[in-house]
This record gives C-alpha cells, structure tokens and sequence, in this order.
C-alpha cells in the first residue's frame, strides 16, 4: 500500500469518529475555534437538500447570533498540507452551491430568496511540526500578481495546547484531545476520563472514550494511554460502540503499526480487516496484550490460529 493511500485511510478513519462525535455537541465548535463571543443562541448542523443525497456536506453548522446568522465550517485532518486546503475549497464551494439549490426550490414554491451565504472555515490539525504552524491558511485560484480569488481559513493546531488550555475550551468534547496536548501524560488522561464520566451519560462517554482513544494512536505515549482508557471502558463495549466500529479498522492498523515499529503491509492490512469482520475482540486481544514478536507471527498467513490461544 503506497503511504499516500495509507495517509488517506488514516484520515478517513479519524475524521469518521471526529465528525460523528461532533455532532453531538454542536455549541462546543463556534467558541473554541471561531472566536465567537457574544452568546450563541442557537447551533444546528446544516441540512440541505444537497447534504440529503452527498454526505460530504455535512461539515457546517448554522449558527445565530442575535439577528446574525452564520456557516461554520470545520475540517479534522492527522496533518496540513495542501490536500486539506484544496478540500476546504471545494467544500466552501459545495456548501455554497448547495444553499442557492435550496434558495432556488424555496423560490419556485413561492416563498422568499434566501439570503447570501458566508461561510467561515477552520481546519483541526492533530500533528504536526513543534515550531507551529500558522494562523490562517489558504488555497489559492487566482494567478499570482492578480487579485486573490479562492478562500481563506483559520488553522488550530490543537496538538500544541496544554492540558490547561483545552480543558478550559469549555465542554466535555474538547477534552478527547488531552492525550495530543504538549504535557499530556497517563494522569492527565484518567483525570479527562472522570470528567467525561461524570458529565455525560453511558452513551456519549462511551463515544468520547473511543475518540480519545482514536486520538492517542496518533502520540508516542499511545501504549500507556490506551491502557487507561480500556481499564475504564471494557472491550466489549469497545467493539460493539457505533464510533469504534466506524473506525476500527483504521484504529487497530495504526496501533499494531506502532507497536511494531513499522507500516503493515497491504497484505498485512487486509488480513486485519478480513479478521475483523470474523472476531473483532480477538483481533482487539492480539493488537493489545500479544508481544511484538507474537504481533508480527500473527499477522502472517494463518497466524492468527499459530499464536496462542488469546489471538486464535
């Protein structure tokens, strides 16, 4: 498998649990990263006709603000590079489309034309470089000498905030990102993991459990915290969680790649995924408790009935 299309699973998998996890606090987006300060009285994830049939546009949220409405756009991305600004453009475009479709329709029914949309991007990064990385990004069409034409968006490089600072953005989501903070360690994390247990209900802890742990596979830490995480949330409920499943096989290949040191294999990957379908928690118990050695056998042809029989 070359490394783009694995950066691109990567992604897939992470931005999966991200948006879905999201959508379930709504008020937590607008604050933390657009800098809204005036009281939001209202915060629904934008429906279109469009984001009906192409759920790639389901990104936005509608947000008023006394009589002031606005299109909050947010994108989730392992790292920044010019894929995420060329989808940040397309997206902007999509979303734009999408509302003069609606517009259209309501006119045709006779009812009034919508007013113009404006749409204010912004682009999580998870990793990255420790000198930072800028405020504000773009993607530009226009020809360099010309007027800029294209788009513009905040960057929140999460991965370089403290504990502090994401604690203090405010609600129960932010704080699945505590392992990718600057001075996370393991206590960091079990004290995030009380709050979450405390402040929701089973449901959505067990959702903001597993994106965390999501989140950890991305850190060098990853080991420790994730046995914090799973002495908390058992594996059963692990595997039978919604957001786990949706990105289970992403989340497993990335730990298993890490704890041998080295990218699995195209052939390797497949056999993760195939073993998956068959017996997700014996493919949870081999990535977990197997020695690196007995990782790497099981992962072979048949391995997993060679190596003992926790993995079989």
């Amino acid at each position: 498998m070359s490394r783009r299309k694995h950066e691109g699973d990567e992604r897939s998998g992470i931005d999966t649990m991200l948006r879905h996890a999201s959508r379930r606090h709504p008020q937590a987006l607008p604050r933390s990263l657009f800098g809204v300060d005036d009281a939001v009285e209202d915060a629904t994830w934008v429906e279109t006709q469009v984001t009906a049939r192409q759920r790639r546009v389901d990104r936005a949220l509608c947000v008023r603000i006394g009589e002031q409405r606005r299109w909050l756009h947010v994108e989730w991305t392992v790292r920044l590079d010019r894929d995420i600004c060329m989808r940040v453009y397309e997206y902007n475009h999509l979303l734009t489309m999408a509302a003069h479709t609606d517009g259209q329709a309501a006119r045709g029914k006779g009812g009034h034309a919508a007013e113009p949309v404006s749409v204010d991007s912004v682009v999580v990064v998870l990793t990255g470089p420790k000198r930072g990385l800028p405020k504000t990004g773009f993607y530009r069409t226009s020809s360099k000498g010309e007027p800029f034409s294209g788009v513009r968006f905040r960057i929140e490089a999460i991965y370089l905030r403290t504990v502090m600072e994401i604690e203090a953005m405010g609600s129960v989501f932010w704080l699945v990102f505590v392992p990718l903070a600057v001075d996370a360690d393991e206590l960091h994390v079990a004290r995030a993991l009380d709050a979450l247990q405390a402040r929701t209900n089973q449901r959505d802890f067990e959702d903001l459990a597993m994106t965390m742990l999501a989140l950890a596979s991305l850190t060098k830490g990853y080991k420790r915290v994730m046995e914090v995480i799973t002495s908390r949330v058992s594996r059963n409920v692990m595997m039978d969680n919604y957001l786990y499943r949706k990105g289970q096989e992403e989340l497993w290949v990335r730990i298993a790649e890490r704890r041998l040191g080295r990218p699995l294999t195209e052939t390797e990957r497949g056999r993760v995924e195939s073993r998956l379908l068959k017996a997700p928690r014996k493919v949870a118990n081999a990535v977990v408790d197997l020695s690196v050695e007995e990782l790497a056998a099981w992962l072979a042809p048949n391995g997993h009935r060679r190596v003992g029989r926790q993995a079989a």
